[in-house]
Order: structure tokens, then C-alpha cells, then sequence
């Protein structure tokens, strides 16, 4: 049996802690239903995706199984990369409404 590790197992959480945007909620925001729940997400997701390389860099094992939804993700990501090099403002294109 493998021991999992404590990245592993925060990777999971995080990945299970993104379906509770919708339960997210603050009140001192202007549009308090749109804007946490985007940056929420967004946080979340970025450090699910950390912990993510964390494992992979250190347990090879882990890596994914290359496959046609993969290979059309990293081709949408190649693609969305691109578009925000070379946007009008790279920034704000490449981050969207975050920037």
C-alpha cells in the first residue's frame, strides 16, 4: 500500500473545497454574491494546482496518463497563454478581470 502525503491529501481537499463556491457569501462586498465566489475560486484553485506540481515534482508516479483531454488542455492553455502575450494590454488580458 502507498503512504499518501500530506500535499496529496491537501490537493484533494482544495479539489473538493471548490464545490462549495456556491455556499460563499460576504456581505461587505458590493455584488456579495458574484465577486467573493470568484476570487474564491480562484484562490482555491491556484492553490490546488500548487499542491498539485508539489506532489508531481516530487513523486513521479503521479503524473497524469497523457490522453485526448489533456493534450486539448494543454492546447487550451498554450492558446490562452498566446492571447495574453500578445493582447493590447498583456496584463489585463492575460488575468482577465483579475488584473
Amino acid at each position: 500500500m502507498t503512504q499518501i502525503s500530506k500535499w496529496e491529501t491537501g490537493a484533494s481537499v482544495l479539489i473538493y473545497l471548490s464545490a462549495l463556491t456556491p455556499m460563499v457569501f460576504l456581505r461587505a462586498q458590493y455584488f456579495p454574491f458574484v465577486a467573493p465566489r470568484a476570487f474564491y475560486l480562484v484562490a482555491v484553485s491556484e492553490l490546488a494546482v500548487v499542491a498539485a506540481c508539489w506532489v508531481i515534482a516530487f513523486k513521479r508516479q503521479a503524473l497524469p496518463k497523457i490522453n485526448r483531454i489533456l493534450v486539448a488542455l494543454a492546447v487550451f492553455v498554450f492558446a490562452q497563454v498566446i492571447a495574453g502575450a500578445f493582447g493590447g494590454d498583456w496584463l489585463s488580458s492575460f488575468w482577465s478581470f483579475l488584473a
